[in-house]
């Protein structure tokens, strides 16, 4: 997520056509996969709802394509609504790298109740747990900008305005963030399937290029702020 300070430069690049296309090519692209896996998980779990890793994986895989599918209904009219859902994609996208990393914390996750979320799945818990993977500030802006009610985050409701003319970027700044974590997402998920699953490789082939993809044809995607 982008501060306020570095922003103008940013939200500007947001506005590039061949990134629009990009992102919007990841979107399509990225819920065609997660869709595909959902279908081969239901065939191999045939129908089960037991406790196996996997079947935790085709919730997470359903969550975040439900979330990515609220965002594009709400965008490009309420980039700040659909800012809120950016924020609990990010927390999936936690969840996704957990079921990744250990097949274990996929059941365990799938087993709690909600005393054990608050003692160990909170999005804190996660990136203690992932010993620095996940950025505390990237979460914490992402919570400003429209995960909790803040007055910067509200500024956005108008859209452009004569003060904040850059806001007629907000839709696409929105995109971004949503293909950053939607992306890595697939990129979990994928790698928390089954070895022995067959069609494994190939998923994780088509996510990494679905990466690939779009990071080379999105400027954004390679945008750093300037140093201080």
């Amino acid at each position: 997520m982008v501060s306020e300070d570095e922003n103008s430069d940013f939200l500007l690049l947001c506005l590039d056509p061949d990134g629009v296309l990009a992102r919007q090519d990841a979107i399509i692209n990225g819920r065609g996969l997660l869709r595909d896996i959902d279908v081969i998980l239901e065939r191999t779990l045939d129908g089960g709802g037991d406790g196996r890793p996997s079947f935790a994986v085709m919730l997470v895989i359903r969550v975040a394509v439900s979330l990515v599918d609220g965002i594009d209904t709400l965008l490009p009219g309420n980039a700040y609504a659909a800012s809120a859902l950016v924020r609990q994609l990010v927390e999936v996208e936690y969840l996704a790298w957990a079921c990744a990393h250990d097949p274990d914390e996929a059941v365990d996750w799938l087993k709690s109740d909600s005393e054990a979320r608050r003692k160990r799945w909170q999005p804190r818990h996660l990136r203690e747990r992932s010993a620095g993977h996940f950025d505390t500030k990237d979460y914490a802006d992402h919570c400003e900008a429209g995960g909790h009610p803040t007055p910067s985050g509200i500024l956005t409701l108008n859209g452009a305005t004569q003060a904040n003319p850059e806001f007629v970027a907000m839709p696409e700044v929105t995109r971004y963030e949503t293909v950053l974590h939607f992306v890595a997402i697939c990129d979990y998920l994928t790698h928390a399937l089954p070895d022995d699953l067959a069609e494994s490789d190939s998923l994780r082939s088509r996510a990494h290029a679905i990466s690939g993809a779009w990071r080379k044809a999105d400027p954004v995607a390679a945008w750093r702020p300037p140093k201080a």
